[in-house]
């Protein structure tokens, strides 16, 4: 299931290979769906974007990880059609990724109506999942017209994704301490007017300001 927007490259996403921004492409957004879970039309709605900025932010999401996101980009009015891909975690910087052929993908693959559409995508942001509530893995998958072409291609478009991945998930994780950090003042709050009276208070309170003292909390 796929939601499409069309732009040109450029305007998806300005930090592509140089020799792409001139194409005109679409994004897509899909899900990958495992069992007890589904989406409707507003699905499509909410998770929608119109730049790969905007799909990193919802892949960097914690909280959106279950949905198993997908955001592709596809040409739109290009004859000639992608040969090979590289896929590889957008994270990950050890091992050694391994370049595969769109055809051999095809054939071993052919449940998967995605992988077989006349033209491959050009580039892939994904969850990969294996449950609903296991880990999961970002991956990137870039296509190119040859080994060589898709191999410069991922080298460069992963550069600035990780970049802005890092930025987005530095942000989550800044909000969940915020989180945090103010339920726990709150938490604190709580148990001490749990142990301090309210005449308490103001008998302290009353002390310190004839002493010419701010009052502080006692102890």
């Amino acid at each position: 299931m796929v939601s499409k927007t069309p732009f040109l490259i450029k305007d998806i996403f300005p930090e592509a290979p140089s020799n792409w921004l001139k194409l005109e492409g679409e994004i897509q957004v899909s899900f990958q769906l495992l069992e007890h879970q589904g989406v409707n039309k507003s699905s499509f709605e909410e998770f929608g974007v119109q730049t790969i900025s905007q799909a990193i932010k919802h892949l960097a999401n914690p909280e959106e990880k279950e949905l198993g996101l997908s955001y592709a980009i596809k040409l739109l009015n290009e004859e000639r059609s992608f040969t090979h891909f590289l896929e590889w975690p957008l994270k990950k910087r050890t091992g050694k990724p391994f370049i595969q052929e769109w055809d051999s993908m095809r054939r071993r693959n052919l449940w998967e109506p995605e992988l077989n559409e006349k033209r491959p995508p050009l580039l892939v942001l994904r969850v990969d999942r294996k449950s609903v509530y296991g880990p999961s893995v970002t991956r990137l998958n870039v296509s190119g017209y040859s080994e060589v072409d898709a191999f410069d291609n991922w080298l460069d478009c992963v550069k600035p994704l990780r970049k802005l991945y890092k930025s987005y998930e530095s942000d989550f994780l800044r909000y969940d301490e915020d989180d945090y950090n103010a339920d726990a003042m709150v938490n604190e709050d709580r148990d001490y007017w749990e142990k301090h009276s309210v005449d308490d208070l103001v008998k302290v309170a009353g002390k310190l300001i004839k002493l010419g003292r701010k009052p502080d909390k006692p102890k």
